[in-house]
């Protein structure tokens, strides 16, 4: 199906993006201030920005408290004129962005820790949203031995030998060939 209009791509629900769409201006003030000059142009919008470098995070002087948002992503298809086109298409706007996303995440991730943000405010830029529901969802419930339920599996055909240690440098392999980088809290755990 050809369209011939923009459209908006939706966040991949597989990113590993665990900072959120908005955040506080204020935090995400604070935040700036522990970037490079670089890693600021990239996460803030302003309007002397040429369109094709815009940062990512637009401040919302309407919302209440006013927040910095993350800008959806755009994706232009009306000049794909067949399915494989779009699809080619869509593919290059994947792995544009999963090397915008993964900028994106070390810059606010270091930011955070640079801080003075406690730990409970580091959080949401220390780990992934799985990590986030988890810890809301089963962490902080009152009486989760009735509300929580952990289901466990074993993996099956690992090489003989396997290693932990060669499964992280494959696992961050893997990520840096997708453009995305393995959030330091993440490699702690593997």
């Amino acid at each position: 199906m050809r369209s011939s209009a923009a459209t908006r791509s939706p966040r991949d629900p597989t990113s590993s993006c665990s900072w959120g769409i908005a955040t506080a201006a204020s935090e995400f003030d604070a935040l700036l201030g522990h970037v490079s000059d670089d890693e600021a142009e990239l996460l803030r919008w302003t309007d002397e920005q040429p369109a094709e470098v815009k940062g990512w995070y637009r401040r919302d002087e309407n919302a209440n408290p006013i927040e910095c948002r993350l800008r959806p992503r755009d994706l232009d298809l009306s000049h794909c004129g067949t399915r494989d086109e779009e699809e080619a298409a869509r593919e290059a706007e994947a792995a544009a962005w999963g090397r915008i996303e993964a900028r994106l995440q070390r810059a606010l991730e270091r930011s955070a820790v640079k801080s003075s943000f406690s730990p409970k405010e580091r959080f949401k830029y220390e780990t992934s949203a799985t990590e986030q529901e988890i810890a809301v969802g089963a962490l902080q419930v009152d009486d989760p031995e009735e509300k929580v339920f952990c289901f466990f599996r074993s993996l099956s055909g690992l090489p003989a030998g396997f290693r932990p240690r060669e499964f992280l440098e494959f696992v961050e392999g893997r990520c840096e060939a997708g453009g995305r980088a393995l959030a330091p809290a993440a490699s702690t755990c593997l």
